[in-house]
Parts: structure tokens; sequence; C-alpha cells
């Protein structure tokens, strides 16, 4: 299928929210809500010219949305993940940590001065880079969770490669 919207915006159905977590870290633009019917997921769809990802089959084959959504299984995440992204790799920007994880916001930069009464004391002492969400104000430093996630990109972008 030829994808015509770019650059590419998603937003999942309510079954796939750990897999639209998952394109946040990697900085894909997906919109995501754990309770929503189908008739919004629509109106954001196309109000918003992005492409609807479901699991629900019959959601797809709508007439008003078809061309607009693409159909996941819902089954291993990864798997899942991967076939996203090789259907959608040349019409994305993959950018990691570049996307607040809860409201899917791009970050920006903060000077570590700003957030001293906004971490850790720890965290603010053993780390000097800080990104922070302008819509939720949430606060984001390489903790010891990174490791972990570097793992799953790297797997990840290595399967897309091969």
């Amino acid at each position: 299928m030829k994808w015509n919207i770019i650059p590419q915006k998603f937003v999942a159905d309510s079954m796939l929210g750990k897999f639209a977590k998952k394109l946040r870290l990697l900085g894909v633009d997906i919109k995501f809500f754990p309770d929503i019917e189908d008739s919004q997921l629509i109106k954001i769809a196309l109000s918003e010219r992005r492409i609807l990802i479901s699991s629900d089959r019959a959601l797809c084959k709508r007439k008003i949305i078809r061309g607009m959504c693409f159909h996941l299984k819902n089954e291993n995440l990864e798997e899942e993940i991967e076939i996203f992204l090789k259907e959608f790799k040349n019409t994305i920007e993959i950018k990691p940590f570049s996307r607040c994880m809860i409201c899917n916001s791009p970050l920006i930069n903060i000077q570590k001065e700003n957030v001293i009464h906004l971490v850790p004391p720890y965290v603010y002492k053993n780390h000097d880079n800080f990104k922070k969400c302008p819509t939720c104000n949430r606060i984001y430093w390489k903790g010891t969770h990174m490791e972990k996630m570097e793992d799953f990109l790297e797997k990840i972008l290595k399967n897309l490669k091969s």
C-alpha cells in the first residue's frame, strides 16, 4: 500500500497502548487514547491527516477511513513493531528519545539548573542532560532504565536493516 500522507503521523486504537509507547520511544508521532470510540479515532485521523493503526480489521475496512488505516493483528509486540517499521520505513523519521512517552509531544532540552527542584537530588547530582515535555512538563534523563530501552531499540533497528 502506498501512503501519501507525509510526514507520517499516526493515531492508534485503544488495543495498541504498548505499541504506541514503543513507537514514541523511537520518535514516531503517534497519538493514543486508552478509552476512545472508533468514530473519534476516525475523526482524529481525518482532521489531523493521521494514519489510523488498528487491530480491528472491520474498522480499517470502513469506507470513510480506507486508505488511511493500517491493520495490525496485535499479537507479538516486537513483531508488530517490525511489521510497522518495514511498512513505513521510507516515510518516517526515527529519532529515539525525542517524544514524550506520556503525551507524544516533542521534547525540548532544558538546562540542568532549571530542573533542580523537579528531579530527585541524586538524579540532579549525577546527570547533566535533561529534556522536558512542554505539554505535560515531565522531565526526562538518561537513567538506569535506558539500557533496557537502548537494547530494545538496537534489536528493532538491526532487524529493520536486515
